[in-house]
């Protein structure tokens, strides 16, 4: 097969856990001795951080314009020219004016529950993006069964075309749990205090006022631990006292911040998948998470859940996680075990799995008797 990927979304700055899956899985791919050759349109030449084997040719295709007309007016016509198999796209957004067989990743629907959770114009762009999926892509690759359940609700159409492949955990965590030695943290504020992380939790679907009421409660009750906010958006007015918001950080300062860290709270109103419970597990940090969306299937029983939206929980749940050494370290352990079963290479496996389903399709002859039928 020759499989064409879009790297468009790894040429952005400030990448969050879209771009950290989708450069994790093209490098496992990458990895693969299968037979399998690839074609990687970017823009401008990328750097995946690693030598691309002979079996990859990067291609880059040039343009300032935005990324919708992009597809459309350069990926489009070089998908026919470089004769690829079938083309992946990390996201819902997939060019419509080509014959290739397409692959579409659909991350997560956050809208569905949570109207207007993200914005009336990126709602709209993300809905159109989704319905053109479900009714162009040859298949639909989600990270979890939540989803899987999202996408059948709005397109069950598509629902026999779509395939589960988990994400896995990147190796740089994994690395860094390895390693040992002491997380150089001195960056994030704290002054040298213990304190609870939250990574990505600015955003409106992360929850952050519920996340910042239930750490208010928890102080009240006499918790010390300063509260370390990550990730992009603004810091609402007034946190409360103890809150630092440290907004995006690079991955030295994320790894340092996971292993400093007492916890990690990940509040959450709606998640597709939830890379950082992972992340955190990989590195031994106990999580305290919202039971929202993928967030039960993936921590398994290696998080303490709580109800979304419930701030006397969260609350307690931390003050729990602070105060009790024996329950931190259960939770370190069954973390670093739950997090052994995400592995990158299984990810590529099924990936591979869905192309050849989709590449073997498109090359089946037609049966003669159906055509007439039809």
């Amino acid at each position: 097969m020759k499989i064409g990927l879009d790297l468009d979304i790894l040429e952005r700055g400030f990448p969050t856990g879209v771009e950290r899956a989708w450069r994790c899985l093209v490098r496992a791919l990458l990895q693969r001795e299968d037979g399998v050759r690839y074609v990687l349109y970017s823009r401008d030449p990328l750097d995946l951080g690693a030598p691309l084997p002979k079996t990859a040719q990067p291609v880059a295709l040039g343009g300032k314009e935005r990324t919708s007309l992009w597809r459309e007016t350069r990926l489009a016509p070089a998908l026919r020219q470089d004769g690829v198999d079938l083309l992946h796209s990390p996201v819902a957004a997939i060019p419509l004016r080509t014959q290739v067989p397409r692959v579409a990743t659909v991350h997560e629907i956050p809208w569905l529950r949570h109207p207007g959770i993200e914005g009336a114009g990126r709602e709209i762009v993300h809905r159109l993006r989704v319905r053109a999926a479900a009714a162009f892509a040859a298949a639909v690759v989600v990270p979890s069964e939540a989803t899987r359940r999202d996408l059948a609700s709005l397109h069950p159409g598509v629902a026999e075309r779509t395939r589960v492949v988990p994400h896995g955990v990147d190796p740089l965590f994994l690395a860094a749990a390895a390693e040992g030695g002491e997380p150089d943290a001195g960056r994030l504020g704290t002054g040298g205090r213990p304190f609870l992380l939250a990574v990505g939790a600015g955003r409106p679907r992360k929850g952050p006022d519920t996340l910042l009421a239930a750490y208010a409660r928890y102080r009240e009750a006499g918790g010390d631990r300063d509260l370390v906010v990550t990730g992009p958006g603004k810091p609402p007015p007034g946190p409360p006292p103890g809150v630092r918001w440290v907004g995006w950080i690079e991955d030295p300062l994320l790894l340092a911040a996971y292993r400093g860290a007492d916890a990690l709270v990940y509040h959450s109103l709606n998640e597709g998948f939830g890379l950082p419970l992972l992340e955190a597990m990989a590195t031994g940090t106990p999580v305290v998470a919202a039971a929202a969306g993928s967030v039960p299937e993936v921590a398994g029983e290696a998080a303490l859940l709580v109800p979304p939206g419930d701030e006397a929980a969260l609350a307690a749940s931390l003050a729990a996680v602070t105060g009790d050494a024996a329950l931190r370290e259960r939770l370190r352990a069954a973390g670093r075990a739950r997090a052994g079963e995400f592995p990158w290479a299984r990810a590529a496996e099924r990936v591979v799995e869905v192309w050849r389903e989709v590449v073997g399709g498109a090359r089946r002859p037609a049966d003669p008797a159906s055509s007439k039928r039809a």
